[in-house]
């Protein structure tokens, strides 16, 4: 892949690392964006810069090469997932690291200096090492994150068989496809368990689904009104046309000739509803709807009177129980532990807080400076390493007090222009506020 990145600027990666050519600094991000891909985008990309570059006689700029960030983020047709780019990363440094110490070994053998090229090297693996995506971040960032009620009901408008927009021509195929949407949204279940559900999972009387097949824990969910009529609706003028062989296996969800349909048509539904309506996110998908179910659940204990909210704990064992997770599982405390102050915060909602932004942003910048020293190597003891550490703490604790104060002091002289403006005088804003006490 890093050799298809090369070719893309008509490049030969093997022979640059060969002559001791470890690739520059401007090459990282470029390189690093390309390996985020799938493949098919991988190729797809290589024919049209290769195309371009023929015909225009030159290679392209490394920022034609980069993908967009905003088409890539949450959208799993266009990037690998985390752990595949984390292991293309791992070789490729690797590789340029076998290269480097090759080179270094020659120079050493033939006398020549190679502090410069041994330093070079080491920052450019750092640099690359750098993007390895972290799987902490995958679980605090994006496991937890489901999408707004608005979106839910963009969804809704979107799948519903007799909307307009619903992207599927098939009544068979729209009646099937809105019960699939119906229970990712009502039980928050996971993709192969809709996937693998028959009909005599669902009882229609009293709104109960069976999930049978998990990989956890085997569980009944309570589904809606509206979602026990698209059974009924899909049961009594659809499923029951499927051939009789079809009907003994007992699937649910097959396509019109019976056949079980696959796990990607349900990422597939999300999909064409995604493409149909620009309103809805563009990461949503079967398991998004796990989130937004998670989501809703916080929402209804926030909303209890508080004689009758559940201890966290017990909020815990709830939504293990209903999620199909263990007992033990910390799954459930992963999505209650966004409580702060009684309320839940996503990031998003975090960094709408302008001192929570504020101190995000200068931290982001403050590591962005130092990445060109990541890939160094220390000569100093520990206890120097921890003096620089602790230094650096409190440069950036000094930065961001000062940021605030002038943040304050800017806020003040917007304060004191609109209260002069109105006619209020410096004695009314220093006037000291009285306490009512009621009676006891």
């Amino acid at each position: 892949m890093a050799r298809m990145w090369a070719a893309s600027l008509k490049r030969n990666l093997d022979g640059e690392l060969s002559f001791g050519n470890p690739l520059s600094t401007q090459d990282v991000s470029p390189l690093a964006d390309f390996l985020s891909l799938n493949a098919a985008t991988q190729e797809s990309r290589f024919a049209e810069n290769r195309a371009i570059a023929e015909s225009t006689g030159r290679a392209r700029r490394l920022e034609d090469l980069r993908p967009d960030s905003r088409r890539l983020s949450g959208t799993h047709e266009r990037a690998a997932h985390p752990e595949e780019v984390g292991n293309r990363i791992r070789w490729v440094a690797e590789y340029i690291d076998w290269h480097l110490s090759r080179r270094l070994g020659d120079l050493h053998r033939a006398g020549k200096d190679a502090y410069a090229l041994r330093e070079h090297g080491h920052e450019i693996l750092g640099l690359l090492r750098q993007r390895i995506p972290s799987k902490s971040a995958r679980h605090d960032e994006i496991a937890l994150e489901g999408i707004c009620e608005e979106a839910v009901a963009t969804l809704e408008a979107t799948l519903h068989p007799a909307s307009n927009q619903n992207p599927f021509r098939s009544a068979f195929v729209r009646a099937r496809n809105y019960l699939a949407w119906r229970l990712y949204k009502d039980t928050g279940a996971r993709r192969a368990e809709v996937r693998n559900a028959h009909a005599e999972d669902i009882a229609y009387a009293n709104r109960r689904f069976w999930i049978r097949e998990s990989k956890t824990t085997p569980r009944e969910t309570v589904i809606g009104e509206i979602t026990a009529e698209a059974f009924d609706h899909f049961m009594s003028d659809h499923w029951g046309t499927l051939p009789r062989e079809a009907r003994r296996r007992g699937y649910l969800f097959t396509d019109e000739s019976g056949k079980h349909l696959s796990a990607r048509a349900f990422n597939r539904i999300f999909e064409s509803a995604r493409a149909a309506n620009p309103a809805i996110p563009d990461f949503t998908s079967p398991h998004t709807m796990r989130r937004t179910w998670n989501d809703n659940f916080s929402r209804t204990i926030d909303n209890l009177p508080s004689n009758k909210k559940p201890p966290e704990e017990r909020e815990i064992q709830m939504r293990n129980r209903l999620q199909g997770w263990s007992p033990n599982s910390k799954m459930g405390a992963l999505y209650a532990r966004r409580h702060v102050l009684g309320h839940r915060y996503t990031k998003p909602g975090l960094r709408k807080h302008a001192r929570i932004l504020n101190a995000w942003n200068m931290t982001k910048a403050r590591l962005d400076q130092s990445t060109n020293q990541s890939g160094a190597r220390s000569n100093g003891t520990a206890e120097i390493a921890h003096a620089r550490a602790r230094i650096q703490q409190l440069k950036a604790e000094v930065e961001r007090l000062e940021q605030e104060n002038r943040d304050l002091l800017e806020r003040f002289q917007r304060w004191s222009y609109n209260a002069a403006s109105r006619g209020m005088t410096e004695q009314q804003l220093n006037q000291a506020i009285i306490m009512h006490r009621g009676a006891k």
